[in-house]
């Protein structure tokens, strides 16, 4: 029962953003790693994450980082999934030179 109830507890700060740098891992099962202990965390930071990766929203930066890709009336608003803080354009680069992190 003990298990049961630590398996559901969020993800720790550093620990959360080493499991998203994984979806921008080189192969697929790294991608695969990331995107299922997101999904065992319980951690609602997780939620629009994997609804981006869904969307086809998620991209890996020039500059590593990887961030959710928004549409807004002035380009593409782009945030640190990690952080769910603003991503400066300036450091991540434009979301046109970012890497898709789908499957495909």
């Amino acid at each position: 029962m003990l298990l049961l109830i630590l398996g559901a507890l969020p993800v720790h700060a550093e620990d959360f953003s080493v499991v998203v740098a994984g979806l921008g891992g080189a192969s697929f099962a790294e991608k695969e790693k990331a995107v299922v202990a997101l999904g065992k965390s319980a951690d609602p930071r997780a939620v629009p994450i994997l609804q981006a990766l869904g969307g086809d929203r998620l991209r890996k930066a020039p500059d590593g980082r990887v961030v959710i890709v928004d549409a807004v009336a002035a380009g593409a608003k782009l945030t640190d999934a990690a952080t769910a803080s603003t991503a400066s354009s300036s450091t991540t680069g434009c979301a046109a030179r970012s890497r898709r992190l789908s499957a495909r």
